[in-house]
């Protein structure tokens, strides 16, 4: 069977960090490790929200994938404990089975960046990763070496530039 295809977003997917599944169901776990090593992006796991906020608290995450009902600690209480760390923001996104709009009220009001059903769909999922996920762009030496050789008129300032 042949695979649908993700978009040209995903192709784009790149992060230094990897992607963090909160996920208590073991089967759905599998799932959402294979559809995030599918797109060829680095993935961790933690079972509950308690984890999460472990883990968040110590780990740079790309993004995290927040399943919001979860035995110990559900996963709008995770997020607001994420938000009320003193690190860099990281995208947490509502990854559940409730499809309502109160569902998506409340993951935002809990402090998510964005929403996606259960049993999402690989296509789905590379694209609100993809709003979600920095792309590298030229480090800083570079573009000064650009805007400097171009201010000099000193040839093409392109050749400056990485490639990707």
């Amino acid at each position: 069977m042949e695979q649908p295809s993700i978009g040209p977003q995903a192709a784009n997917l790149r992060a230094a960090s990897p992607i963090l599944v909160v996920e208590d169901n073991r089967v759905n776990q599998r799932v959402a490790m294979m559809l995030v090593r599918g797109l060829g992006l680095e993935v961790e796991v933690a079972s509950n929200g308690l984890e999460a906020v472990k883990n968040c608290s110590s780990n740079d995450y790309a993004a995290v994938l927040m399943d919001c009902q979860m035995p110990e600690m559900d996963g709008y209480e995770a997020t607001r404990r994420i938000r009320a760390l003193k690190r860099k923001r990281v995208p947490i996104i509502a990854l559940t089975a409730g499809a309502a709009s109160s569902d998506r009220d409340l993951a935002i009001e809990a402090g998510m960046d964005d929403f996606l059903t259960k049993p999402v769909q690989r296509a789905e999922l590379a694209r609100v990763l993809s709003r979600w996920i920095a792309r590298p762009g030229p480090s800083a030496e570079a573009v000064a070496r650009y805007l400097s050789a171009d201010k000099a008129g000193g040839g093409s300032a392109r050749a400056f530039l990485p490639r990707p």
